[in-house]
């Protein structure tokens, strides 16, 4: 017979059995599903094998003697933690006989013993962290978070996503959420181009048993905020908000273009109040060229906006390679300084004269064209 008693999250399993026939080992089974724990054939491979040394040896009213002649019965305790889960622990004990090979006897099993569940619920809240949302265009939003709520039902229910946006207008959040949806309802995450608005989906699940999950929404308004409500099936719930400010696409801005020679060097320095984080809507695309008076033009550089490296221009006196800098951004609109030198660019001769144009262009993700040009 298999008894439980449980304390600080851990089971102990008393398992009592006959003293004969006496068995060589008794093995403790264990599964989390109900289905599986019919029969000890679908159990899978013991938990715990439990040999004769670790036996007690009783007399038939339960108490301990000396030796194995007074025993009626064997009796032993094993322990096994017990982490919060939504399943219940299911187990099973079954003794296996003794190898006689001189006789021919094969070790057979006994019936299996009674079954024995346990339970041990998560005693929080369900988890909800990382929370973000991050404008993928215009007017769209990409909404994410990670859990280790699970996406199968569970005994006692499922999980239970609601995501609702503020109405500005009335000034509450609104009576119908965009996303009410169980967990076993959400759809694995085909990435950016496979989603449709208004919809949940699921990433595979991490060793830790974590997930992300992820809804795209179309925004309205010049702000959002948004609520996350996770429930668990004890009606047990986690909420979150994700509010920010819709980002419009910059025009291309260009001011200030200026250049001089130094030995066979070409500086030159610009500005621009142009972003240089990523934008949302693509990147803002750098180019400089050099077109010479009796020849096609010549790209110097060509780069994404917010890739250009920060430092501090004067070092461009020192340096070694065609180099482009920015100085750091002191606002949102406080044009950002750029300074660049180009290494070797007049010939080695007794004029050292290359005429020319120079020329800047910074295209927008939308395709709007700024340009600057200066005779050199």
């Amino acid at each position: 017979m298999l008894t439980l008693a449980r304390q600080n999250g851990s089971a102990t399993l008393t398992c009592s059995f006959p003293k004969a026939p006496k068995p060589a080992k008794v093995e403790l089974l264990k599964v989390r599903r109900e289905f599986s724990a019919k029969t000890v054939d679908t159990m899978g491979p013991p938990l715990h094998e439990s040999p004769d040394a670790d036996w007690q040896r009783l007399d038939s009213q339960g108490a301990a003697v000396a030796t194995e002649a007074e025993a009626s019965q064997f009796r032993f305790n094993f322990t096994d933690p017990l982490p919060p889960s939504w399943f219940p622990y299911y187990y099973r004990a079954v003794a296996v006989g003794v190898n006689d090979l001189t006789q021919g006897w094969v070790a057979g099993r006994s019936a299996q013993s009674n079954l024995v569940k346990v339970e041990n619920l998560p005693t929080g809240p369900p988890m909800l962290s990382d929370e973000i949302g991050e404008q993928t265009g215009s007017n769209e939003l990409r909404l994410r978070f990670r859990s280790d709520a699970l996406l199968e039902a569970t005994p006692l229910g499922r999980f239970k996503v609601e995501i609702t946006p503020w109405d500005y207008a009335s000034n509450s959040f609104t009576a119908a959420s965009l996303v009410s949806t169980f967990l076993t309802d959400s759809a694995p995450n085909p990435g950016a181009a496979g989603q449709v608005p208004n919809k949940l989906y699921h990433s595979i699940v991490q060793v830790n048993g974590v997930r992300q999950f992820e809804a795209r929404f179309n925004l309205g308004e010049d702000k959002y905020l948004y609520k996350i409500r996770l429930t668990d099936p004890l009606e047990r719930a986690t909420e979150r908000m994700i509010s920010g400010i819709v980002e419009v696409n910059e025009a291309p801005h260009l001011e200030g273009l200026t250049f001089r020679k130094k030995q066979k060097d070409l500086f030159f320095a610009f500005e621009s109040k142009n972003r240089v984080t990523p934008s949302p809507f693509g990147e803002f695309t750098l180019e400089i060229s050099f077109t010479p008076i009796f020849a096609g033009a010549v790209l110097l550089f060509k780069t994404a906006l917010h890739l250009v490296k920060v430092g501090d221009l004067a070092k461009l006196n020192n340096a070694q390679v065609s180099t482009l800098l920015r100085e750091p951004k002191a606002g949102s609109q406080t044009p950002c300084k750029y300074g660049a030198v180009v290494k070797n660019f007049y010939p080695a001769s007794p004029f050292g004269i290359r005429q020319g144009k120079l020329n800047i262009r910074l295209t927008a993700p939308d395709g709007a064209v700024a340009k600057l040009s200066i005779n050199i």
